[in-house]
């Protein structure tokens, strides 16, 4: 499997053509890692990261929804690894003060053995279901940031997700596949009936928890919180 993370920083727009407004600060081939990060570092306000592939990075929670099923998914005490991460891009647009910096990996796992996933219901409390999550996606993700005065702004971050693999692997407990509540059972039906939609769903809203948890992680701590807000 294989996922991108694309990172860009804009204001404006450039003709794609106009190569004269492109600068390449780490090169165009077999960008260094630590050449990204000295750029970030002079220009934001954060401390150098550092971390290895295939190493698990705790994550507190990360909060999932599945709007066309009524689902969300608040995954806790989860773990997430990234395999294969390997620095495809980096390059500022002179023009139009726009960074971008993408990512390929081979894989990006999320294993949780506490998740709570609540089903709505009209005018009742969801119903309620823990179990535990095991996923690998293969997945683009693209964070956009006004690149302003102070260089990154965390708060002001968008990011978007594009699935490349609409059927990744993945495990859930038997609370929720083996439930014999009518609404759970529905409710799974539903999103393996769609399972594409569904899968796309859940990784949109992920995406930034991943986003933040390899760039704090690997490159540059904002010591920022994302909170589970969605902007777009």
């Amino acid at each position: 499997m294989e996922a991108v993370i694309f990172l860009t920083l804009f204001i404006g727009f450039c003709h794609a053509g106009d190569k004269s407004c492109f600068e390449y600060p780490c090169g165009q081939d077999d960008i260094d890692i630590s050449c990204v990060r000295d750029f970030l570092l002079k220009k934001c306000e954060c401390k150098s990261s550092c971390h290895s592939d295939g190493k698990p990075i705790y994550l507190k929670n990360a909060i999932a929804y599945v709007p066309n099923v009524e689902l969300s998914v608040d995954v806790t005490d989860a773990q997430t690894t990234y395999y294969g991460s390997k620095i495809i891009a980096f390059y500022l647009n002179t023009k139009t003060d726009r960074l971008v910096l993408a990512v390929d990996y081979s894989g990006l796992g999320l294993d949780s053995p506490t998740s709570y996933f609540q089903v709505a219901r009209k005018a009742q409390e969801p119903l309620e279901v823990k179990d535990y999550v095991n996923v690998t996606y293969a997945a683009t993700l693209t964070a956009h940031v006004p690149w302003g005065p102070h260089g990154l702004v965390p708060e002001d971050v968008t990011v978007t997700a594009h699935i490349t693999d609409p059927m990744p692997c993945y495990k859930l407990g038997p609370c929720v596949t083996e439930s014999k509540d009518p609404l759970i059972q529905e409710t799974l039906t539903r999103f393996l009936a769609d399972r594409e939609t569904s899968v796309k769903e859940l990784f949109l809203t992920k995406a930034y928890y991943f986003f933040w948890t390899w760039l704090q992680n690997y490159v540059c701590d904002f010591s920022y919180q994302y909170n589970g807000d969605i902007r777009y």
